[in-house]
């Protein structure tokens, strides 16, 4: 479906870059939405037809450490290890996104369009955690530590440090969409609304410490500490993304 998509946004800029009508107009833009605060510029295909491409990045640090308790084993021997306190620092939630966007305006002169597109770009929280007392508890139980939480397995360096990231699967993620307003406004200043939802498939847990199989299946709301729930909604969210932009705009 993406190879598709693609396919299909190259071969209508082709073919409108040959008629004489294209790339006569611009305009460039600043939004704020869904995917975050962005930048664009848009031209002309045909009087029906506009190209817009731009670039998204949304992201911010959670203010406060989260902390919880981990259960574990030894590993070679089993032997169980609970109630070990683990940090999960700071996390961080990064969103930078291109985008390519064709809008199709029934009307030539109108303010209605729907536009076919995609996102370019990573949906990451990174974590980077400590097991407190590490090397202590290495040497009281004779042996490095595995830990069983939340669906992951969890083999933390031997410093007791681990790190890793929740990322949707897909850097390509299809959107469609409706548009009130001009991508080039008939005057100099304009405005425009989208609302759509852009594709961005299952996550991923990226991780050299840790593994899990899926993420939304062994995730649970009674298994994740109360501090990190918030991750359970982002997962509802994520996998089909709700857009929702609103952009000024410049004629050139």
């Amino acid at each position: 479906m993406r190879k598709l998509l693609l396919t299909a946004i190259l071969a209508c800029t082709f073919v409108f870059f040959a008629n004489a009508q294209s790339f006569t107009r611009f305009s460039a833009g600043i939004d704020a939405g869904t995917y975050g605060g962005g930048v664009w510029g848009a031209t002309n295909l045909t009087d029906n037809f506009m190209l817009r491409a731009g670039f998204n990045y949304f992201g911010f640090n959670m203010s406060s450490e989260l902390d919880a308790t981990m259960d574990g084993f030894v590993r070679g021997t089993n032997t169980p290890v609970n109630d070990v306190n683990t940090s999960f620092g700071y996390p961080q939630l990064r969103m930078p996104h291109g985008r390519v966007m064709v809008d199709w305006y029934p009307a030539p002169n109108g303010i209605f369009s729907l536009t076919l597109g995609t996102y370019l770009g990573a949906f990451n929280i990174n974590i980077d955690g400590q097991v407190k007392d590490y090397e202590r508890l290495v040497a009281e139980h004779g042996g490095q530590l595995t830990f069983e939480e939340f669906g992951v397995s969890l083999n933390p360096r031997n410093d007791g440090s681990f790190d890793g990231k929740l990322r949707l699967g897909n850097a390509i993620k299809p959107y469609f969409g409706i548009g009130l307003g001009r991508s080039i406004p008939k005057n100099r200043i304009g405005f425009r609304f989208d609302l759509g939802v852009a594709y961005q498939g299952n996550w991923k847990f990226i991780s050299d410490q840790a593994s899990i199989d899926n993420v939304r299946d062994q995730i649970d709301g009674q298994e994740v500490p109360d501090d990190l729930g918030f991750i359970n909604t982002v997962l509802d969210l994520a996998k089909f993304w709700p857009v929702l932009n609103f952009s000024l705009s410049y004629k050139f």
